[in-house]
């Protein structure tokens, strides 16, 4: 449901199965908002991925939002220390998450020619 209004609202959608494919996806497309949920299924936790992608300068400009449904004090304070710009707790609606990615969205500069 996250995916299908985030395209409505004309961005372009890749998705990830694990933190290694998403920080593969993240260095190869270059996208301007990446959204993290917490409970990622296999590999490093999201905020170790989050972190990572914060250390790396392919890919530290990146805006980052984390969506968990850990909605306590302390889960929001590991996020912000690991590097995420926005924390959202589930339930979320999907018209939220997609304002927050609008919000952070800023155009890249055109490259040289």
């Amino acid at each position: 449901m996250y995916g299908v209004c985030l395209i409505r609202a004309g961005f372009r959608l890749l998705t990830a199965q694990s933190p290694t494919e998403g920080f593969a996806l993240a260095v190869n497309e270059q996208p301007d908002v990446v959204i993290v949920d917490v409970r990622l299924r296999a590999g490093p936790d999201a905020l170790t991925f989050t972190t990572k992608l914060r250390l790396d300068a392919r890919t530290n400009s990146m805006r980052i939002i984390v969506l968990t449904g850990d909605a306590f004090a302390t889960d929001r304070a590991k996020a912000v220390a690991a590097g995420c710009d926005v924390f959202l707790t589930k339930p979320c609606l999907p018209q939220v998450l997609t304002q927050h990615a609008q919000t952070l969205f800023e155009p890249r500069a055109p490259g040289p020619d």
